[in-house]
């Protein structure tokens, strides 16, 4: 039976939850998907069966290129550390706060 809702436009929680858990799923399964095409896409890349920005039909491919985070070398990672520590003694740090619902 399901939980009644307060609110009659609101789906009942149970449903919500259900929801919630079957897309999630869905989601990480279309993505492992979609992983594994791309990664045949650059295998097609790579084997010069395309170039960068061409386009298929109405659909264009291209190649993203980021700037990742910085590598730093290890006197500079333990200068960071001591400035973390030094600031955690002094309770000078406040924690970010984050909430989100999870549903497995």
């Amino acid at each position: 039976m399901m939980t009644p809702s307060i609110d009659p436009l609101l789906n009942p929680i149970e449903r919500v939850v259900d929801d919630i858990a079957r897309f999630s799923t869905r989601i990480r399964e279309l993505n492992s998907l979609v992983a594994g095409l791309k990664h045949e896409l650059q295998q097609h890349y790579e084997q010069g069966a395309f170039e960068e920005n061409q386009k298929f039909g109405d659909l264009r491919v291209f190649r993203v290129k980021k700037t990742g985070s910085y590598e730093y070398p290890e006197e500079v990672v333990e200068k960071i550390n001591q400035i973390k520590r030094k600031a955690e003694l002094d309770h000078k740090l406040e924690p970010k706060k984050i909430e989100y619902w999870v549903v497995r």
